[in-house]
């Protein structure tokens, strides 16, 4: 049997989420500020 060679697998999936995150929160901060300058 040949031995099995394991690779390091590079993730950026974390950077991703934590970005996608934090442009949701900027945009909800956005839409909610409308919403409020709409109904005053």
């Amino acid at each position: 049997m040949k031995p099995v060679e394991v690779k390091p697998i590079h993730i950026t999936i974390d950077v991703n989420v934590k970005v996608d995150r934090a442009l949701d929160n900027f945009f909800d901060d956005i839409d909610q500020a409308e919403e409020q300058i709409i109904q005053d």
